[in-house]
């Protein structure tokens, strides 16, 4: 047998695998993933977990948390560790294909950070609470990937691109603007904070490994 033979025969049996994802949504009714979402913002390199209900073999509905940190200075110079957090309700939809799917739902967004000496040095008085700067918003998410079941019930995903929109901010601890007393440091800090406030969080590539059952 020929090697561009036996690549059709492989490609064909690989395909064969990859299309029983809608049958198995069918079958299944839960599913467990860990995800991955490399390239996101604020911070990237997000690690999470999603659980979900196959309401049909074209909708599911889930529940993902994803976080990352950072220990680097971002928006602001001189921060200390970063901490960004979201957890999302999230129907998909497969308008009938095998793993093509459209996401849609809510986000809750949490923030946080450290502020650096330079900045916890020119508080007026002992504020802990002005050491550490954040925001918690709800908005809306979006996106578009593929989602594969083969044998065993094993799932693959990836969320190509996802968009990710704080509309509506819900608390903002900003103490520190406050009981500064460097004027500039505290516009500094309000306008990093009214930033991060809407900042469209993008991920592209965010992958995803787990089991149906």
């Amino acid at each position: 047998q020929s090697p561009l033979k036996n690549v059709e025969t492989t490609a064909k049996s690989l395909w064969s695998l990859l299309d029983e994802s809608r049958q198995r949504r069918e079958q299944n009714s839960y599913f467990a993933l860990g995800n991955y979402s490399s390239l996101d913002l604020i911070i990237p390199g997000k690690i999470g977990v999603t659980v979900g209900l196959n309401n049909s073999a074209d909708k599911s509905w889930e529940f993902e948390y994803l976080s990352g940190s950072f220990g680097v200075p971002l928006f602001i110079a001189d921060l200390g560790k970063i901490s960004d957090k979201r957890m999302s309700l999230i129907k998909r939809s497969f308008f009938g294909s095998n793993s093509f799917n459209v996401s849609y739902g809510v986000t809750y967004f949490s923030f946080d950070a450290d502020l650096g000496d330079k900045f916890v040095n020119s508080i007026n008085g002992n504020y802990p609470s002005a050491k550490v700067v954040g925001l918690k918003s709800w908005g809306f998410n979006l996106g578009i990937g593929n989602r594969w079941t083969i044998r065993e019930d094993i799932t693959i995903g990836v969320d190509w691109i996802s968009w990710s929109q704080p509309v509506f901010a819900s608390e903002r601890q900003d103490d520190f603007v406050n009981y500064s007393t460097n004027p500039e440091y505290k516009d500094d800090v309000d306008t990093a904070l009214k930033v991060l406030s809407y900042l469209p969080r993008l991920a592209i590539l965010k992958l995803q490994f787990g089991m149906m059952f």
